[in-house]
């Protein structure tokens, strides 16, 4: 009798789910319906995402897991980069016409990727045969969501804590830098100015993502992680001492060149972390971690603007001071982290 293992159903419901919700999200005639059809997708493909990233720590040897880290970092962002043209030019259209077969189309390219990407995962991914897992209560499975034996996996906290810090700095930066260009650099064209700075940095992200895993293999998770931290580090200092354009894209590419490198040490030094046999869970609450990071960054926006509103200026800089403070106790945290 051939398992199905105990990742495969998680993402074989998870993506039935994401595509019924895609149709409901191009069907859908009010905001409301909107909203909840997008939030449903959003548990919906989490489901299956979470348990789709447990295949790293459950099929990967520990020496090897950078280099795999790596070429999951790096094929999420040739998605993001093949895909995202497309759908923009069917959007554009859309905002252009108001036609909704334009908004069909963009959602039938996402539900394409998503069933042939479910599919090649359902056949050509080969599990090991799974054992019996005990059954827990919904009470039950949802206390235990968060939680954490934290005399046992002390470094697995700094790990989180560290990388919230460093996420709530890249996606400050990314957040802001649209209204940075505008106010402080003076250009012309904010929207192409800040077109080309996205460019240039995941063009820096996708040369480095994949080295920057088998380098990590070699050399060790921290040192490749806490390097990337400096990386962004002088890309940030750049950009606070330089207001010239040419000088912020040459940052840009500093900055990509470290976000690189971090996703895929760090994300290696995630699966080494995570307990036996609850890889799935602690992968999990790591989500969890990036998604605060990205929700904390945009919480800095009426911090700038009042700084600003005094001392021109000021707001931003304080911005990228704040993004470099993060960066620094992101990497002294990391030292703190102990591999089993």
């Amino acid at each position: 009798m051939v398992s199905i293992g105990v990742r495969r159903p998680y993402i074989l419901f998870g993506g039935i789910v994401a595509l019924f919700l895609l149709a409901v999200m191009g069907w859908a005639q009010s905001y409301i319906m909107l909203l909840l059809a997008y939030c449903l997708f959003q548990i919906a493909m989490n489901s299956a995402y979470v348990a789709y990233q447990a295949f790293i720590p459950d099929m990967v040897d520990s020496k090897r897991r950078g280099m795999a880290s790596g070429t999951k970092g790096l094929m999420e962002m040739l998605g993001i980069v093949v895909f995202i043209y497309p759908v923009s030019i069917l959007m554009d259209r859309y905002f252009s016409n108001g036609d909704r077969i334009w908004i069909g189309g963009s959602l039938g390219i996402l539900a394409l990727v998503l069933l042939v990407t479910l599919l090649l995962t359902l056949i050509l991914v080969r599990e090991k045969p799974s054992g019996f897992h005990e059954l827990n209560s919904l009470k039950k499975t949802l206390i235990n969501t968060f939680k954490i034996d934290t005399s046992k996996n002390r470094s697995f906290i700094w790990f989180l804590i560290s990388r919230m810090l460093v996420f709530i700095a890249f996606t400050t930066l990314q957040q802001f830098s649209f209204n940075f260009l505008t106010d402080v650099t003076g250009v012309t064209n904010p929207a192409e100015a800040t077109a080309q700075f996205s460019i240039i940095g995941v063009i820096g992200i996708l040369v480095i993502i994949w080295p920057a895993g088998r380098i990590t293999d070699r050399i060790g998770r921290k040192p490749v992680t806490i390097t990337a931290c400096f990386i962004g580090t002088i890309g940030i200092t750049l950009i606070l001492f330089s207001h010239d354009l040419s000088t912020i894209l040459v940052a840009s590419g500093f900055i990509g060149l470290a976000v690189g490198s971090f996703y895929s040490a760090n994300w290696a030094l995630a699966t080494d972390l995570v307990p036996k046999n609850q890889e799935a869970h602690y992968l999990g609450l790591v989500n969890i971690a990036t998604a605060g990071g990205a929700v904390i960054a945009r919480l800095i926006g009426p911090v700038i603007d009042i700084l600003n509103s005094h001392y021109a200026g000021w707001g931003y800089r304080a911005m990228l001071l704040s993004c470099v403070v993060y960066l620094i106790a992101g990497s002294l945290l990391i030292l703190k982290v102990n591999k089993k």
